[in-house]
This record gives structure tokens, C-alpha cells and sequence, in this order.
């Protein structure tokens, strides 16, 4: 038997996705971060899985033994497909995040002396995308930083 969860996409390493489950009284797994391999069809399409993406995972019954067994995260992994890219709110390819609502950009105050113009792309790319940028600036004494929202 298959079944199907809805989830976030929390972390991705060399073609390995963790997914966070959604808390559903209706999956198994809700609750869990699952080790998971994305279909091929996105390799084919030129879609990549991003962080923050909302995702659909399929799993057959085996899976659900193997989970409690905690069995490796190879082996899990080849058994948990993430199936489907739920719609994303923005996405940004450097780096490569998705469902962002916050982008804080943090600049030295003194030193290395700050560079504006570096902090440019990444307000521009933030708004463009409707993401909200906040500029973190760390001072030299205190080590804490004050937050600018623009």
C-alpha cells in the first residue's frame, strides 16, 4: 500500500532531502524528519527541490517498519520519494531557498570596513521576490548587532 504526506523541505545535501512531515492525525510519520530522494521526473524537468519548499512525499508500509527500526538514512532514503512541489510563495537561487517571508543580510560596522554595494543584490533579489530584507549590522566593541529594517 502507497501512501502520501504533505511536508517541508528542511534540508538538502548532494541529491538527499530531509522532510519534516506535516503534524496530520491521518500519517504515520506526522511529526518526523524523513530522509528522502526526489523523483527523477524533476531532474528531467529542470526542477530542483529547494529548502522551504512544501513538498508531497510517497512511502509504502515497508517504510513505515524500517522508520521505527531507524534504519539507515541510505536506506530510508531510497524507500521515501518526494513525489510533488506544492506552489512556492518566491523562491531565490543564491542561495537556493524557497517560502521565504524575512531575508536578514548581515554587514560588518568597522571591520572590514562595510560595503554598500555588496548589500545591493541581495536587497534588490529580496524585494523583487517579496521577501521582506532586514540589514543586520554587528558592531566592534559589543560583538551585538542592531537590526535596520528598509
Amino acid at each position: 500500500m502507497e501512501y502520501k504526506s504533505n511536508g517541508r523541505l528542511v534540508k538538502g545535501i548532494g541529491g538527499l532531502y530531509f522532510v519534516t512531515v506535516d503534524d496530520t492525525p491521518d500519517s504515520p510519520l506526522a511529526g518526523k524528519t524523513l530522509p528522502c530522494r526526489a523523483r527523477g521526473k524533476f531532474r528531467h524537468s529542470g526542477i530542483s527541490p529547494l529548502v522551504g519548499d512544501r513538498v508531497e512525499i510517497t512511502y509504502h508500509e515497508r517504510t513505515l517498519a524500517n522508520v521505527e527500526s531507524e534504519v539507515t538514512q541510505d536506506d530510508a532514503a531510497t524507500e521515501i520519494m518526494i513525489s510533488g512541489i506544492l506552489d512556492r510563495k518566491n523562491a531565490l537561487i543564491r542561495p537556493p531557498l524557497a517560502n521565504l517571508d524575512t531575508l536578514f543580510i548581515a554587514m560588518a560596522s568597522a571591520s572590514p570596513p562595510p560595503l554598500l554595494s555588496t548589500a545591493h543584490k541581495p536587497i534588490f533579489s529580496a524585494e523583487f521576490n517579496g521577501i521582506e530584507p532586514v540589514i543586520v549590522i554587528g558592531t566592534r566593541e559589543s560583538g551585538e548587532g542592531d537590526a535596520v529594517r528598509i
